[in-house]
């Protein structure tokens, strides 16, 4: 694996999902954002099904040719960083078009890690956390991790869209929620 030196998420925030990931039995795990770590989550589920979301045409065909057994899905996102409170109003406007019926499809594990949203001008995730919570309250049980929580838009709308009751720990920068069958969605 000769990108893993590359990865940003920390060693203890690799072993939280792992350690989830490895309580499934063939896993459908969910990724937003393409990235350094990708090889390691195909690797690590490789009996289950792993599907990565990519809005980056540019980087998804960088990492596709270097990476080509990962199957990676072109997204598109339609929101501005900036605007995040405005679309705590009307959540609706977050909805996100999956490709290939991926939300018509149960999912054990989600990770959100994407798309950009460090500064102004990043579509932001809070497409990626709506979707995410709209995605794990159509299965039984589904864990849903976010990233970069140290920041306050991942922080707010992971609490406001997942749900602090369902809320089970923060390792470094990464939440983990944890839904559970016949929990209501939001």
């Amino acid at each position: 694996m000769r990108w893993a030196n590359r990865i940003q998420l920390t060693a203890d925030e690799l072993k939280a999902i792992q350690a989830v990931i490895r309580s499934y039995s063939k896993s459908r795990y969910l990724v937003f954002g393409v990235g350094y770590d990708s090889p390691f989550w195909q690797e690590l589920n490789s009996e289950g099904t792993t599907v990565f979301l990519e809005d980056n045409a540019q980087w998804l065909a960088t990492v596709q040719a270097r990476v080509p057994e990962l199957q990676i899905e072109k997204v598109q996102y339609h929101t501005s960083r900036e605007l995040w409170r405005t679309y705590l109003d009307d959540p609706q406007l977050l909805a996100l078009s999956l490709p290939n019926g991926l939300d018509d499809q149960a999912w054990d594990v989600i990770l959100v890690d994407a798309p950009a949203g460090h500064q102004d001008g990043n579509p932001g995730r809070m497409q990626s956390i709506y979707t995410a919570s709209k995605l794990a309250g159509q299965a039984g049980r589904c864990d849903v991790f976010v990233h970069d929580c140290d920041r306050e838009i991942e922080l707010f709308c992971a609490d406001r869209f997942l749900g602090r009751d369902r809320f089970v720990r923060q390792t470094g920068l990464l939440r983990h929620y944890s839904f559970q069958p016949n929990q209501p969605c939001r």
